[in-house]
Formats: C-alpha cells, structure tokens, sequence
C-alpha cells in the first residue's frame, strides 16, 4: 500500500470517528419550563414531573417556584403531574411540627390527565392553570 493510499484511509477514519463523537455528544435531553397556576394565582412552591409514555425512558421532575418551573427532560408524549404542599397551621401533637397538606387535586396528580408533547427542536414551553373545578 503507498503513503498516499495509506494517508486517505486515516483521514476518512478520522473524520468518521470526529463526526461519531460529536454526535454522541449531542444530548437528547433538552430544556422545557412553563408556568403553574392554582385557582389564578402562581403556584409558590411544589413539583412537576413529566413521566413518558415509553415505559424505557426515565421520568424528569422540577421544582415549581413562584409559580415556574424549567428544568431538562427527553422528547416524547408526557404524562404530567403536579403536586404542592401548604401549611395547615396546627402542629403535630406529639413532635410539635407544623402540619402540612397537598391542596392540589388528585386530577392533576395520581389521577392526571395532564400531557405535554416535549420535541427536540421545540419551545417545549407548558403552562398549566389548575382549578378546583372539575
């Protein structure tokens, strides 16, 4: 084999493996935020998660702050869930900690029907306004 032979091959193995790694270096996780209200006002403090509909890919979550939330997840159809805790003001008779209740329905959690369809190349932005109306 010439040089020059020899030299085409180990540049065309070159650029296949540069072109290889950059593109296991693309991630296919990607930014998705939104806004959460409850009964018109910002949700201050809970958590959202987004569980695919490919049982193969692993659930993200985010905490909701002032009523926002971003954080990264995989592209695919979501089932969404939203959960917020308040204080209820009394305290545990025992340990003397404050008590504190989820106010969000089971509808918008263990029962949700809430989904976002997350994209690679999208806004992947989901706003969810959340009443105690059915």
């Amino acid at each position: 084999m010439n040089a020059r032979r020899l030299t085409n091959k180990c540049a065309v193995i070159a650029a296949l493996s540069i072109s290889m790694c950059i593109g296991c270096a693309r991630s296919d996780l990607v930014d998705v935020s939104g806004n959460v209200t409850w009964k018109g006002a910002p949700v201050p403090d809970g958590e959202i998660i987004f569980f695919p509909s490919d049982k193969a890919k692993p659930p993200a979550a985010g905490r909701i702050t002032d009523g926002a939330y971003k954080f990264k997840s995989k592209a695919g159809t979501m089932k969404v869930t939203i959960e917020a805790a308040r204080s209820t003001g009394k305290r545990d008779p025992e340990y003397g900690f404050l008590i504190s209740e989820l106010y969000i329905p089971p509808r918008y959690n263990k029962d949700s029907t809430l989904s976002a369809d997350v994209t690679l190349d999208g806004e992947n932005r989901f706003d969810f306004a959340l009443t105690d109306k059915p």
